[in-house]
């Protein structure tokens, strides 16, 4: 069984009574241990497809299947790195970094020291 198959998925994209059609009949399947790329040009449609593969997009056509399973809505088993640094540009770096889903590190460092590595963050933040 294959770690990810991505099946003729497609979507599209409807503004102002224009359809757009993004992807078509991609297909791809991913076996575990498997590294791969998806490498192309700027807006050729890659991190459409890599939202429809986290469950942030739903595909118009096609589908997805993770470890078997219909990927149908974002899960605790994916996600997605965004391509800038500006994930939550109003909030500041330790507010950010307090947030009960994210964890914050530095190279070589230990875990946060109290509840919440508050002091520790403010450190590696400022």
């Amino acid at each position: 069984m294959a770690y990810l198959q991505i099946d003729h998925v497609g979507i599209s994209f409807s503004r102002g009574g224009v359809t757009t059609e993004v992807l078509r009949d991609v297909n791809l399947r991913i076996e575990p241990g498997e590294y791969v790329s998806i490498i192309g040009h700027s807006g050729c449609g890659k991190s459409t497809l890599l939202n429809i593969v986290a469950g942030l997009l739903r595909a118009s056509l096609g589908g997805v299947l993770l470890e078997g399973r219909e990927v149908n809505a974002p899960g605790p088993d994916r996600a997605v790195v965004f391509q800038n640094h500006s994930l939550l540009p109003w909030l500041t770096c330790a507010r950010m970094s307090g947030s009960p889903s994210t964890r914050c590190s530095a190279p070589g460092s230990r875990a946060p020291s109290g509840a919440n590595g508050s002091s520790t963050i403010s450190a590696w933040c400022a």
